[in-house]
């Protein structure tokens, strides 16, 4: 990906593309300090509808590769750029969507998955997923977080390995210039 000074006007299309709890807010956060960025963040995260609600619910309306094209021109008619979780579409919708070309990706993983996994049983506690949605009431809950099952543990570290796994094969697919591999220990 290559550097663009201030006066130089940029048409591409950049996606993050995450697995939860990797700093992935905070990567877009940094990035719309650019002037020519502008990015929606999670559009296919179930909850986007109510949060912004002159935009669609995504997530609800994308059945297939036609219904994902439907939404990225609407997107992409807006912004040009997004952030998307893996576990927000199934993996065929997302291989299309990681192997367009007209689209710069940053995949952004964590090396270390059982500390992404357990960060993401303690929002789920606490409900707490940005520091945005830190109050007082919640921040008393730290105080008394429920062990997480082990077997939950198990069951969430052997999905997310799986589309680690699953998604690294799929954006090694692209050529190597247009896309930028990135690890939250890194940054």
């Amino acid at each position: 990906m290559s550097h663009m000074d201030d006066t130089e006007q940029w048409d591409g299309r950049v996606v993050i593309f995450a697995h939860p709890r990797t700093g992935s807010s905070n990567l877009c956060y940094m990035l719309l300090l650019h002037p020519k960025l502008k990015l929606a963040m999670e559009p296919f995260w179930h909850g986007y509808g109510a949060l912004h609600p002159d935009e669609r619910n995504y997530v609800d309306q994308i059945t297939d590769i036609p219904s994902l094209e439907q939404a990225l021109a609407e997107l992409f008619a807006r912004y040009n750029g997004m952030k998307i979780l893996d576990y927000q579409l199934p993996e065929d919708v997302y291989d299309h969507l990681l192997l367009r070309e007209d689209i710069r990706l940053i995949f952004l993983q964590r090396r270390n998955l059982l500390q992404a996994e357990l960060s993401c049983h303690i929002a789920d506690q606490t409900k707490v997923w940005g520091i945005e949605d830190m109050n007082e009431e919640r921040r008393k809950i730290y105080e008394n977080l429920a062990p997480v099952p082990v077997e939950a543990m198990a069951s969430s570290l052997d999905y997310a390995v799986h589309l680690r796994d699953y998604y690294t094969r799929t954006v090694r697919r692209r050529p190597k210039e247009t896309s930028l591999e990135v690890y939250y220990e890194d940054l």
